[in-house]
């Protein structure tokens, strides 16, 4: 019962939102660039495979733009440039696999697409504040 609730809930805030954000019609942020048929091409393949080399002109393939056109109008939209909102990204899933997973840091680094433990220690760390190894550290110990 509690499990099949918790899932309605889900559902209905899933709702909820989506129905929020095309009444809406929001200009800038995530949900604009969801609205923006092309740009959620581009933001769905950088969501699905966090892992994957992707650059400038495989995203603004998949988007069906040129580099340029795709660049602009994602940083009009979103803020920032793909290439940042991308690495963001990667760290957002790491820290998320840092806190709810075992796997090595290793692990992670190969499956959030960086190419070494130290590049990816670096990055997290300049985001964060602190190492990975200390995240996972507080992590365990507060719960």
């Amino acid at each position: 019962g509690s499990i099949l609730a918790d899932r309605l809930g889900e559902v209905l805030f899933i709702g909820l939102l989506r129905r929020w954000a095309f009444q809406a019609a929001p200009r800038k942020g995530v949900l604009a660039c969801l609205r923006d048929a092309r740009l959620s091409r581009a933001l769905r393949r950088m969501h699905d495979n966090p892992g994957a080399d992707l650059d400038l002109s495989e995203l603004a393939t998949v988007a069906g733009m040129s580099r340029t056109a795709f660049a602009v109008r994602f940083r009009e939209v979103l803020g920032i440039p793909p290439n940042a909102y991308l690495t963001e990204w990667r760290l957002l899933v790491a820290r998320n696999l840092l806190t709810d997973t075992d796997l090595t840091l290793e692990e992670i680094v190969e499956r959030v697409g960086y190419d070494s433990p130290s590049g990816f220690s670096r990055a997290f760390k300049r985001r964060y504040g602190i190492s990975p190894g200390m995240h996972r550290r507080n992590v365990q110990a507060a719960s």
